[in-house]
């Protein structure tokens, strides 16, 4: 029986990553192998990595330079995640070993040549915990989006989505293994539906129809993906359905959010943010702020403040992230790259009003 490990080098929570660890870990317990603890005592060691923004993809080197220096001498380490396909440059740099990015798990069927293979699901066989633990119910994979900056395009492709009985399916058992609230994943669920002649509205019309007790949350949605639904979904954000939304503003400037090709403007995102709260005002919302995009200057980081202060009691969670270059991305060409002590400082800057902001007393 072959010992595997299985590593979360991931330092912040990712749905959709963290699906593919589960799938990872079905996929070898069905092929009878045993699941280790200790690296040092795995003949097999994969470890799933995330390089969304620096900071993350720092970690997940980090955990690979250890596991590389622990596994045994002939144990065989497999990289997969984000990381092979947005900065395969500095991961080659310290592993020349097999990888296997997200979307092309099955490439795991062909390298190990296993029995059980590697399928499209995330069929979650466990009985829920508590009331307030999520199911995480993937409804596609991949973006449509043009972000100038964004290396997950190019990392998973275009969208990719499950079809809607499947989904409903899986919503269901959830129900059935007692999950109350559920969490629609995917790199922007806002995407769901185009590829198949269908749209995220539709999906949650059909999954409000088997409702009972359950919730659901949009985990991630591209602001301007929610504005043109947000019409048909308020209905189910009245009857407090849909109770979460992760909405990644990046910039409170429309001049870096035009840079950026996101397709909103602040003043649309903050109207959207109001809809939400005056539908529904227990949903929680979270959002990421990027800061040093190339050509922020001074005034488009206070629109940024500024865009935080207005909302920021309204938010549970706000991210705040440096950009930095993706391979194959427009913006790494951009002029008027921003020197990293500036980056730092604005990203310094910017937390620390979140925390203040979000640290006040009510009222």
């Amino acid at each position: 029986m072959k010992t595997i490990f299985i590593d979360w080098a991931v330092r912040f929570g990712c749905p959709p990553r963290f699906l593919d660890y589960a799938l990872i870990k079905q996929y070898f317990q069905a092929n009878t192998c045993q699941l280790v603890d200790d690296p040092k005592d795995a003949e097999l060691i994969i470890a799933v990595t995330c390089a969304f923004e620096k900071e993350s993809e720092d970690f997940s080197i980090e955990k690979i330079k250890s596991l590389i220096k622990v596994k045994k001498d002939n144990a065989r380490l497999i990289i997969t995640g984000c990381l092979p396909k947005i900065n395969g440059k500095r991961l080659r740099k310290i592993f020349r070993g097999t990888t296997c990015g997200p979307g092309s798990l099955d490439r795991l069927n062909g390298i190990l040549k296993t029995k059980a293979k590697v399928c499209d699901t995330n069929i979650i066989t466990e009985k829920a915990k508590d009331k307030n633990e999520p199911f995480l119910l993937e409804v596609c994979r991949g973006c449509l989006g043009r972000c100038t900056y964004c290396g997950i395009r190019h990392s998973i492709g275009e969208t990719r989505s499950r079809p809607i009985e499947k989904i409903v399916e899986q919503f269901r058992l959830g129900q059935g293994q007692g999950y109350k609230i559920f969490l629609l994943v995917g790199d922007d669920v806002g995407c769901y539906g185009k590829d198949i002649g269908s749209d995220l509205a539709v999906l949650i019309g059909q999954l409000a129809k088997y409702r009972k007790e359950s919730s659901i949350g949009l985990d991630t949605i591209s602001p301007d993906r929610l504005i043109a639904i947000l019409p048909r979904i308020k209905p189910y954000l009245k009857k407090r359905f849909i109770n979460f939304a992760y909405l990644p503003v990046q910039s409170g400037s429309d001049r870096i959010l035009k840079l950026m090709d996101r397709g909103y403007s602040a003043g649309q995102f903050r109207d959207s943010i109001l809809q939400l709260i005056r539908c529904n005002p227990e949903i929680e919302i979270k959002t990421d702020f990027m800061v040093g995009f190339p050509g922020e200057t001074e005034n488009d980081f206070k629109a940024s403040l500024n865009l935080l202060m207005d909302f920021c009691r309204n938010v549970r969670i706000v991210n705040v992230y440096l950009f930095d270059k993706k391979e194959g991305t427009r913006a790494a060409d951009f002029t008027s790259q921003i020197p990293g002590r500036i980056k730092e400082e604005r990203k310094n800057r910017m937390r620390s009003l979140a925390e203040f902001l979000q640290s006040r007393p009510q009222g």
